[in-house]
Order: structure tokens, then C-alpha cells, then sequence
């Protein structure tokens, strides 16, 4: 079988030189330099310790195959480290593919997923005073972030989606501040029947998955931090404006903030500029607990950071409907004592949230722009909007 083996991988080799695309016959004596030698390994190994490759078996990987542990652990452990560095003599994500679908087969390819290779640093801003539309419920948000390949390395990324299938993978990290008050924050006064002042602040660890032969995104993130005074909301709002409401001190009182979210979009492409995604999120922890089924509409030729284009652009529309179980910012926490807070049975639990906006890339910077329009979240309160800015530098 070991003969059998490399057989066909010399003609499969052959068929990779005949039907790859120019730039990689170019390079076609440096992609198999060293699997020659690897191949010279494998004929100096005992035929007893290779065992019998089923092409027909799916989603088995090589290193199963192979019974020598030095070997699996010395060639094919290898493969997906010199993916992840961006190092596989040097090719592109697409030659990558094309190289092990050809080289192995399908099947075993579809176990190895790369690393996007773009990395860039953000920050989204978001503030009601852009709609206009007062300043109370979610009042202001800011984020600040990186995404790198050198965060494939964290032990966090154990505890987010795994994905066996190809895939192109990309980590984040970042640290976010959000502020919460009532309709009318400068009275002082407790203001019953509304919004109780609140704040959060927490660091996110995010991982994000795009499968193109599926079409498929799946993205999940781990969110650390605290909800109420120790997330500095209130005096960074008291900062913001000349009067200091004195209701921030019975703001919503600290409780550990650890939220977990995984979400599955599914995009179905309609045209070359246009596309529909359907979305499912699940979020739960100590201060969000919800459900979220989403329909996207996107316009445009491009739409994220998985994108290979310099230029780009993207206008788009998402229809949100969220089932709340739980949301401490207005309840409180679990196991914490408030002055004030929404008793759960006047928490709305059918929640409505849209956003549109538009993003473009040119080059580096990436800029985005959006419209949030958020429904009542409780049986007294009122609709709400936002506006949010985002800029990225990517590299």
C-alpha cells in the first residue's frame, strides 16, 4: 500500500502542475521540494506502520492514518502551523487550497482550516446624540480592538466554536464600555417606571469562521468584565455633561459581567452584488440572556474583513427579532442587592432591533456607518435609536 501511496500522490502532483494556474507552475519546484522529501521519509518507513488510506472515508484526517507517531507528528502536524504563519512556501490562500485538494483529496482538506490574513486594530463609536433622539437609554458605547493572527495561540480560543470543515478563521480581541440611563437623566431624582442608570465594561475574545465553499460564518466570543460602578459609566457620563444626576448613586450595583454568544449565518447569493444571510444567535451569562434569529440584506462587492479586495463597499439592512430572558442592566444581577431596577414581569421579552448602514474599504481604512433602531424593552418605556462609527486599520 505504501508504494500505492506514493504513486498516486506523483500523479497527482503531475495533475497539480497541469491544472493549477500559471503562478503556481511557476512555483511548482519549490512546492514539492520538500514533499519529496518527505515522500523519502515515508519509503524508509516499515510497510507494517502505514495503514490502508480509504479515500472514500470522509472527514478522517491523515495523522489517523498513519500509525508512526514521529511521522504524523514530524510532517502532517506541521501543515496546518505553516498554514496558521502564513508560510506554506509563501502561497496564497487560494493555492493552499487548491494544493491539498489536489495533493490528498477532498475530504482530508476539509479538516484544515487557515488563518485570515489580514490583521487590523478598531474602534467603534456609539452615541444617541448622532440620531438625535436624546440622550437616555443606551447612550454611548465605545470599543477598542485588535485582530491578529498571533491570537490563535490563546487558551481562550478552547473555549469558543470549534469548526472541522474548511474554514478561514480570524481572532479578536477588545475592550468595551456601554452606558445606560433613564429618559430623563439630569433630574435628581429616582426615576420610577424607567431605565435605571447602569453601566458595563468588560474585555471580549472573539473568533470568527468563513467557510466560502459553504457560505457559511460562524462566530462566537467570550466577554470578562463587571456591570455597575466599577465599569467607571458614571463618571465618564458625568464627565460628558455639565450637570451630575445624582440617581448614579444607586445606579445598578457590581455583579461579575461573563457572557458567552455563538451565532451561525448562513448566506445565500443572489447576483453578483447582492446577497441574503439568515442569522441565529444564542447569548447567555450573568447580564445577557436571549435568543436571536436574523434576516440580512446586503448590497454590494464586498462585506467584512474576509474580504482579499483593497476597495470594497457594502450597503446593507438587518432585521433583528430578540427573545429576552434575562437583561441585568435593567434587572441587576443575579445575586445583587439594587436600589432600583425593572422587576422582570415589565421587561419586555419580544424585542425588535434593526440596523443599516453602509462600509467601505479603500486600501488600509475600513469605515462604517450605521443606523440602530431599537424597540421598547420595557412595558413603560419607549423605542430608542443610535447611531455607530467604526474605523478600522487593516495591515
Amino acid at each position: 500500500m505504501l508504494r500505492f501511496f506514493v504513486i498516486t500522490s506523483q500523479i497527482a502532483l503531475i495533475l497539480l502542475m497541469v491544472f493549477c494556474n500559471r503562478d503556481v507552475q511557476n512555483r511548482s519546484d519549490e512546492l514539492l521540494a520538500p514533499i519529496t522529501k518527505q515522500v523519502n521519509e515515508i519509503k524508509q518507513i516499515n510497510k507494517r506502520t502505514i495503514t490502508h488510506i480509504n479515500r472514500s472515508t470522509k472527514r478522517t484526517t491523515i495523522k489517523k492514518r498513519i500509525t508512526n507517531k514521529n511521522l504524523s507528528e514530524r510532517y502532517f502536524d506541521s501543515l496546518p502551523a505553516i498554514e496558521q504563519k502564513k508560510a506554506l512556501l509563501n502561497l496564497t490562500p487560494t493555492e493552499v487550497k487548491l494544493f491539498f485538494k489536489h495533493y490528498f483529496n477532498e475530504s482530508v482538506y476539509s479538516n484544515l482550516s487557515t488563518l485570515a490574513p489580514q490583521s487590523s486594530v478598531f474602534v467603534v463609536f456609539e452615541n444617541d446624540i448622532l440620531t438625535q433622539s436624546g440622550d437616555h437609554y443606551f447612550t454611548n458605547g465605545v470599543e477598542i480592538g485588535l485582530s491578529n493572527p498571533f491570537l490563535v495561540e490563546s487558551p481562550i480560543n478552547n473555549l469558543l466554536h470549534p469548526y472541522t470543515y474548511n474554514g478561514i478563521n480570524s481572532y479578536g480581541i477588545s475592550i468595551t464600555q456601554n452606558i445606560y440611563t433613564p429618559k430623563h437623566p439630569d433630574i435628581d431624582e429616582i426615576h420610577y417606571n424607567d431605565r435605571p442608570f447602569s453601566g458595563v465594561l468588560f474585555v471580549r475574545h472573539y473568533k470568527n469562521t468563513y467557510d466560502p465553499t459553504k457560505n457559511i460564518k460562524l462566530y462566537s466570543h467570550l466577554d470578562l468584565g463587571v456591570l455597575g460602578p466599577l465599569s467607571f459609566a458614571g463618571r465618564i457620563q458625568r464627565s460628558m455633561h455639565n450637570k451630575k444626576p445624582k440617581d448614579w448613586l444607586v445606579q445598578i450595583n457590581n455583579t461579575p459581567y461573563i457572557n458567552y454568544l455563538i451565532a451561525l449565518s448562513k448566506i445565500i447569493p443572489i447576483g453578483k452584488y447582492f446577497n441574503i444571510s439568515t442569522n441565529f444567535k444564542l447569548e447567555a451569562g450573568s447580564i445577557y440572556n436571549n435568543i436571536a434569529p436574523e434576516i440580512k440584506i446586503n448590497i454590494g462587492n464586498g462585506s467584512d474583513a474576509f474580504s482579499s479586495k483593497n476597495n470594497w463597499w457594502s450597503l446593507y439592512s438587518q432585521l433583528q427579532y430578540k427573545r429576552v430572558f434575562y437583561d441585568a442592566t435593567l434587572r441587576g444581577g443575579f445575586f445583587s442587592k439594587n436600589t432600583y431596577f425593572i422587576h422582570n414581569k415589565d421587561i419586555t421579552k419580544n424585542v425588535i432591533h434593526v440596523e443599516s448602514g453602509v462600509r467601505f474599504k479603500i486600501k488600509h481604512i475600513l469605515l462604517g456607518i450605521q443606523y440602530n433602531y431599537l424597540s421598547k424593552e420595557f412595558n413603560t418605556g419607549e423605542s430608542h435609536s443610535w447611531g455607530q462609527i467604526q474605523v478600522n486599520y487593516i495591515y
